[in-house]
């Protein structure tokens, strides 16, 4: 079930190095700054380039990019100890901007996904939630990520799909992946339900404290509309 995830990237770092005569690895280093959040987020790019053509655009530190491909999230630890994200991404396609990297926008992480409902939709007044599971073939292992899914009520080219997915449902969505703290909530742009299908199962959570996807999501999506930097052409 393939997951590609696109954003803007300013490259720190950048390395490069020959695996064989035909093919060499490029590993660089960069953060994109989210349009819903004041912090950076770093990401790890991976590139593959063929020695006998050009199968992608070459780039180099200092570079701002337009970066495509397939995703997941790693952890590492800063010398406190404490825990932060990484997003990886195995590079299928890569744009030069003309943007000084002094000026760098804040964008949205854009994902394209197949994914399995792993509930039913849960359908409240003011928004339907879905969770959904992915897998992928990453780093030589396959990768499971799971992720809260959710558009409002009154979306109703999506209500139309959404309140009929059922455990087991394959879904082709698209959206804005949004983090609060340690939460990944995807925001619904468009989305698919290819099956027919399965099992009755109760809601992902029965917890009467768990804080609605709605209002984690309103509470950072909002917080753009204050900031007069954020980027106005998505």
């Amino acid at each position: 079930m393939p997951s590609t995830i696109s954003t803007i990237c300013y490259i720190t770092d950048h390395q490069e190095n020959a695996i064989n005569n035909d093919l060499s690895i490029v590993k660089a280093a960069g953060i994109t700054c989210l349009r819903t959040n004041d912090v950076n987020l770093n990401v790890l790019l991976i590139a593959f380039y063929s020695n006998n053509q050009q199968n992608m655009v070459s780039f180099s530190t200092e570079d701002v990019l337009l970066v495509t491909g397939k995703f997941h999230f790693i952890e590492e630890q800063d010398d406190d100890g404490n825990s932060y994200p990484i997003l990886k991404i195995t590079l299928t396609d890569a744009v030069p901007l003309n943007i000084d990297p002094v000026n760098l926008p804040k964008f949205p992480l854009l994902i394209n996904m197949t994914a399995v409902a792993l509930e039913n939709a849960e359908i409240n007044q003011t928004d339907i939630v879905i969770l959904i599971e992915t897998k992928d073939y990453m780093d030589q292992d396959n990768v499971v990520q799971t992720f809260r899914s959710y558009h409002l009520t009154n979306a109703q080219h999506l209500t139309r799909i959404s309140t009929t997915v059922k455990r087991g449902s394959v879904m082709f969505i698209s959206g804005e992946l949004i983090m609060v703290d340690e939460t990944f909530i995807i925001h619904l742009r468009t989305s698919t339900d290819k099956s027919n299908t399965v099992e009755k199962a109760e809601s992902y959570s029965k917890s009467k404290n768990r804080p609605k996807v709605t209002d984690l999501a309103k509470n950072t999506l909002n917080q753009e509309t204050s900031n007069a930097s954020t980027f106005q052409g998505y």
